[in-house]
């Protein structure tokens, strides 16, 4: 195809006012733009549905996962009670330090997606994950939209707004769809679901904060439209999102490991492989068959079990280390939420009325003649008023 020169442009027929006119409200012209505008509207929408979905993947599994800690108690601690009650170790006993289990992570919360918390984090994370994808928000909406021309490295790569597009809603699946196992008794399998797991977070987190700062701070940002107070709300919420992130890795790496006996100086949770004197004790002093045969396998697979749980600074830490990750997604969510709201799409009004269809179209369909009249307002005589050569066709008032 040839390149329109300059030139050519210059000599082009200038239209009057009444071809403008039926330029601008033809029935192609109306086509096109309602088309244009329900796109809009309909990234508009899945931006909304899929972070609502993910603020309800982030507030259910942080609920479920204070609610399975206290084990009941939460109606207790509502009431202003702070006594909650304290589940067994593998040998039937309650656990000596006072506190129940608690992980670490999300991920670690969610990974048996059989359980409560399992199923429900994964739904939202999936139809959060699916309906960004679906928006292409980075392509239609103007406070997001830096240009076709903005590269990964500058010259080359991958554009912005494709990572944009891709990156975070590819790491929601990786991370609804791939859950992580405990910290003990991994597997070589578990290692690599892991690390594909972590990945999905990094992209998630890490490649969206990283879109959402080039966005805003730019020099590419000047064709980004930002109304009154959005730059700061939106770059507030990504700050907040990146410090709990930061600050959830380091929460993480000052956690001590789990140690495998009683007795030792870390506060940190204490998993072992059951002796034949734990098997012993549990059938003769408790009876309990369930139990029993739980122990034998593990003994069988050198699985540990876990026999005491953390407590003092180790406990707060694993606190801490979880109630960081939620925060750090909760913002993320939110920094999604003021994109959407901030959005001058979001403003777009329809037509109450679909576009008109032309005659021609609808005598093809099968239409009567009477019917196409009364749903065209251009007389049949007017077919030729809006096409697309106006040279040979003409345009007539």
């Amino acid at each position: 195809m040839n390149s329109v020169e300059l030139h050519d442009i210059d000599a082009a027929p200038v239209l009057s006012d009444c071809q403008q006119w039926l330029l601008r409200d033809g029935p192609e012209a109306q086509a096109v733009l309602y088309h244009w505008e329900a796109s809009q509207r309909r990234a508009v929408s899945f931006l909304l549905v899929g972070s609502v979905s993910g603020l309800l993947g982030f507030l259910v599994a942080g609920g479920l996962g204070m609610q399975k800690y206290y084990h009941g108690g939460i109606e207790h601690l509502w009431n202003g009670n702070r006594t909650y009650i304290v589940e067994n170790n593998f040998m039937g006993e309650p656990f000596s330090s006072g506190h129940n289990y608690q992980p670490q992570t999300v991920s670690e919360l969610v990974h048996n997606q059989e359980s409560p918390e399992g199923k429900a984090f994964f739904a939202f994370g999936l139809v959060a994950a699916i309906c960004i994808l679906l928006s292409w928000y980075p392509w239609q909406l103007r406070n997001v939209y830096l240009g076709d021309d903005v590269l990964l490295c500058g010259c080359c790569g991958p554009t912005w707004q494709n990572i944009r597009q891709f990156l975070p809603p590819l790491g929601m699946f990786l991370v609804a769809c791939i859950p992580t196992a405990p910290p003990v008794n991994r597997k070589f399998g578990d290692y690599i679901t892991v690390g594909l797991h972590t990945v999905g977070a990094l992209m998630m987190v890490g490649g969206y904060s990283v879109c959402e700062i080039l966005t805003l701070s730019s020099t590419q940002g000047r064709r980004v439209n930002f109304k009154s107070g959005e730059k700061f709300a939106r770059a507030t919420l990504i700050g907040l999102s990146l410090t709990a992130g930061i600050a959830f890795q380091v929460c993480g790496l000052l956690s001590p490991k789990p140690v495998e006996s009683l007795g030792t100086d870390s506060c940190g949770d204490v998993w072992v492989v059951p002796s034949q004197m734990d098997l012993e004790y549990v059938m003769q002093s408790r009876g309990d068959l369930s139990r029993a045969v739980s122990i034998s396998e593990a003994r069988q697979e050198s699985r540990k079990l876990l026999l005491d749980t953390a407590s003092g600074r180790c406990l707060t830490l694993k606190f801490m280390e979880y109630w960081l990750e939620v925060i750090s997604g909760l913002f993320m969510v939110a920094n999604l939420f003021a994109v959407w709201w901030y959005c001058p799409e979001r403003q777009l009004d329809l037509p109450e009325m679909l576009p008109e269809l032309e005659k021609q179209e609808l005598r093809r369909q099968g239409y009567p003649r009477q019917l196409t009249v009364h749903l065209n307002s251009y007389d049949e005589d007017d077919d030729s008023l809006v096409s697309e050569d106006f040279e040979e066709q003409g345009l007539r008032c």
